[in-house]
């Protein structure tokens, strides 16, 4: 009577579980590598019955899944947004990083690239030397927006730092075609500055990367 032993069995389990986990413990602890193999063994050869096994525990304890996983994200989010706190940054190179993957671009900007970036338009707007303050953060832009066609990626000769926040210029660019926009916003002389102050610095970050390749 096969229900019958099953029944037996499981009762056994319920009343000597304890006793049983111990019992399996030492077993696994004696030649753990046997049992892996014997694991690895019957799942190749019962893949499917494996998954209707899972697939049954998954329903008789959905309960306490959606406790778990619960609990999982709150604490995930908590220390999530602490991170996000602290390293603002590599936050920002995150999002820029996946909106290239997304349009299959070039990502290989950097936090190394980021920190030289920033020092070398010393912590300040490359545009209108805002810096970072209550009204104003920094964020490495794209010069040429990742919408546009000829966007190069996140790559370090595609990226400055422009001020966003109030009025700022990263605001007000956004996929706007770079030279039309930085023209009508702040017209014909200053622009031509602007443009000639970040064509040296894209030149010296290219520089700066053929000399690492070298490295």
């Amino acid at each position: 009577n096969p229900s019958h032993k099953a029944a037996q069995a499981r009762k056994r389990r319920k009343t000597h579980n304890d006793l049983l986990r111990s019992q399996g413990r030492a077993r696994y602890a004696k030649d753990p590598d046997r049992h892996r193999r014997i694991a690895r063994e019957s799942y190749h050869r019962h893949p499917e019955e494996r998954r209707q096994r899972h697939r049954r525990w998954q329903e008789n304890n959905i309960l306490f899944l959606q406790k778990y996983w619960r609990a999982y994200y709150l604490a995930h989010s908590y220390l999530w947004k602490n991170y996000a706190k602290a390293h603002p940054d590599a936050i920002r190179l995150v999002a820029a990083k996946r909106r290239a993957r997304k349009r299959q671009l070039p990502d290989t900007f950097t936090l190394n690239d980021n920190v030289f970036m920033l020092t070398y338009w010393q912590h300040a707007c490359a545009l209108c030397h805002n810096q970072e303050g209550f009204w104003h953060t920094l964020v490495a832009d794209h010069w040429i927006p990742i919408a546009s066609p000829d966007c190069p990626g996140t790559v370090v000769e595609n990226m400055i730092p422009l001020c966003h926040g109030t009025n700022g210029c990263n605001n007000s660019k956004n996929d706007s075609e770079p030279i039309t926009w930085l023209y009508r916003r702040f017209g014909s002389r200053k622009a031509k500055t602007i443009l000639a102050k970040i064509n040296t610095y894209f030149a010296v970050v290219r520089a700066r990367a053929l000399n690492n390749e070298a490295g």
